[in-house]
C-alpha cells in the first residue's frame, strides 16, 4: 500500500510504503520513506542526521519511543516492551 507524505515547507510530496507487523500479538504499522528524490536533503536533515538510514519506533500519540540505524527484532521487541510498560 503507498500513501501520499504531505509536503512540509520545501519538501516535495513523497511516497511512503506500509505494512503491518505483528509483535507480540500487537500490530504494528511499518512506514519506509525514501529520500531518493528529497533534492534539499530535507527528510535526511531531519529523520536521519550523519546516519545512512534509521529505524524508529514512535508511540501512537507520536512520541519516539525508540530508534536505531538498522532493524533488529530483539531490540524493538525490548522497546516495544517498554514502550508498553512490560519491562
Amino acid at each position: 500500500m503507498a500513501k501520499a507524505f504531505p509536503s512540509q515547507g520545501d519538501m516535495s510530496e513523497k511516497i511512503i510504503t506500509s505494512a503491518d507487523i505483528a509483535v507480540h500479538g500487537v500490530t504494528v504499522n511499518r512506514l519506509a520513506l525514501s529520500s531518493d528524490d528529497d533534492e534539499r536533503s530535507a527528510l535526511a536533515a531531519r529523520y536521519l542526521g550523519d546516519a545512512s538510514r534509521a529505524v524508529y519506533l514512535i508511540r501512537p500519540d507520536e512520541p519516539v519511543a525508540a530508534r536505531w540505524q538498522s532493524y533488529d527484532s530483539e531490540a524493538v521487541s525490548v522497546a516495544f516492551n517498554k514502550a508498553r510498560g512490560k519491562v
